[in-house]
């Protein structure tokens, strides 16, 4: 099996214009994991300026290492903002201190829902 399709469930561009991403439940999310991801909504954006939604699943893993990893340096500049859904609010926190931990090159804001992220994706939040 192959690292995309290990974590990543679905990588699509929806017909509002919103590139999604849905993380596998029980997925390890490390540093190969991270650019994995990176390099997938890179490709399916194919240089569009789009903006992007995370859906990370409620239960998944990460290595600690991963809250100091920065994988900025494969980001494109293709994302004009992004929206990390996690439900679970424990994880939610841990991502709120990865996000602000290591900026990403446009606005990205931790929620817990979908209807929270398409808010803030639009300026509504």
């Amino acid at each position: 099996m192959d690292g995309r399709r290990s974590i990543i469930e679905d990588c699509h561009i929806r017909a509002d214009g919103v590139c999604v991403m849905h993380i596998m439940s029980g997925a390890m999310i490390d540093t190969t994991a991270a650019v994995t991801m990176v390099r997938e909504r890179n490709r399916v954006m194919a240089g569009r300026r789009l903006p992007f939604i995370l859906f990370l699943p409620v239960r998944f893993d990460y290595q600690p290492t991963m809250l100091t990893t920065d994988v900025t340096i494969e980001m494109h500049d293709v994302v004009t903002r992004a929206a990390i859904v996690c439900p679970d609010p424990h994880l939610r926190d841990v991502a709120v201190v990865y996000y602000a931990s290591i900026p990403r090159p446009f606005p990205t804001k931790v929620v817990a829902d979908e209807d929270e992220a398409m808010r803030w994706l639009h300026g509504d939040a």
